[in-house]
């Protein structure tokens, strides 16, 4: 029985009863918030960067199928997760890019 009250009180010290009630480091949670942003952030570039050489088929096919390029992105059946704001395309040319 001794030594059951041993183990259970064992592991709690008074180090660990003020650890607890430490406000939190709003410093390491800023931190973490803007590294988590700033991944969501790069994850939806390269998600974008990866669909381009799909997009430039759509315009390539676009262009031997009516004699000219598309006017607008809009012409092409693009996906609807992709935003086409972050796009640069030039209907003159046919070049899509990401904007800088």
């Amino acid at each position: 029985m001794l030594f059951s009250l041993i183990l259970l009180t064992g592991g709690c010290t008074a180090k660990d009863d003020e650890s607890i009630n430490e406000p939190a480091d709003e410093n390491a949670l800023e931190e973490y918030s803007s590294t988590l942003l700033n991944s969501l952030s790069k994850a939806k570039k390269a998600k974008v960067q990866a669909s381009l050489p799909a997009i430039r088929l759509q315009i390539n096919r676009f262009q031997q199928e009516q004699g000219r390029y598309p006017d607008s992105l809009e012409d092409l059946s693009i996906p609807p997760d992709i935003p086409r704001a972050v796009l640069d395309y030039s209907a003159e040319t046919g070049e899509v890019s990401l904007k800088q």
